[in-house]
């Protein structure tokens, strides 16, 4: 019997391990909105530098998008505000370019005056499949700001945040570093 997934971030996975053909991390020049159907609005095509801040966003679905920028302007993290979505999720990456797999996570956070409930996928895309170039990111989210006083949500980043990439990210200085390739 078909499962139906309800979960973007299960979506996403299936579609990326599909591509994948489930040996192998996908090509950027594999990843098309098209494939995606109606999950592409919530996704964003990271093209990686080693200054994490400054790697571009190569595509960017309309749910995420810098609304600063104009459409057509390429964009880079640095360009999003600090505690918009796209930035908490994008301090995850080093985490994916270590494990070389895709990660979930998700939680509470401010996103300018309304404090979001997330949950995240990030993938790792690579031209040879081996270093990590791309990742491919969804992020799923829902404004819990009117929720009452005493529910038991954490709305501060940084407990939201609990075992990010945030030490990693201060020790090198917001620099990705790449591990050893295997032999």
């Amino acid at each position: 019997m078909p499962h139906d997934e309800r979960r973007l971030t299960d979506r996403m996975l299936a579609k990326w391990s599909a591509i994948a053909d489930g040996i192998r991390m996908p090509r950027a020049a594999e990843i098309k909105p098209e494939a995606f159907g109606d999950d592409w609005k919530h996704c964003a095509l990271i093209e990686l530098d080693p200054v994490l801040w400054r790697s571009r966003l190569a595509c960017v679905g309309e749910t995420l998008r810098n609304r600063d920028r104009t459409q057509g302007t390429p964009q880079v993290l640095n360009d999003y505000n600090e505690g918009s979505l796209i930035r908490l999720t994008a301090a995850r990456i080093p985490s994916v370019i270590v494990k070389r797999c895709p990660i979930v996570f998700g939680g509470a956070a401010p996103h300018g005056a309304k404090t979001m409930l997330y949950r995240a996928i990030l993938l790792p895309v690579s031209e040879d499949n081996d270093r990590v170039d791309h990742v491919l990111g969804a992020i799923n989210f829902r404004d819990i700001s009117a929720a009452p006083d005493d529910a038991p949500v954490e709305t501060s980043v940084l407990a939201a945040a609990t075992g990010s990439d945030a030490p990693f990210m201060a020790l090198t200085g917001g620099r990705i570093v790449y591990p050893t390739p295997r032999k």
